[in-house]
């Protein structure tokens, strides 16, 4: 079994928890599942670089790091 490194946003405001919708063509997960954005990282990619690429404007400049789950 092949372990990849991945990085997910938990971004809410006022209230409301932003989630992304996968796409039919989705490999992984079940498609049109909703899911928090974010997704695999590339090897040496930071996970908090990752995830200012893919949080919407207004949230990443406030993207910050924690470690859970399994190491």
């Amino acid at each position: 079994m092949q372990t990849r490194v991945s990085a997910y946003a938990v971004a809410v405001e006022d209230g409301r928890l932003l989630l992304t919708r996968l796409s039919d063509a989705s490999p992984i997960f079940t498609p049109g599942l909703w899911h928090l954005p974010g997704g695999g990282i590339d090897p040496g990619e930071q996970p908090v670089d990752a995830l200012r690429l893919l949080a919407p404007s207004p949230w990443s400049a406030d993207c910050r790091t924690t470690t859970t789950g399994r190491a």
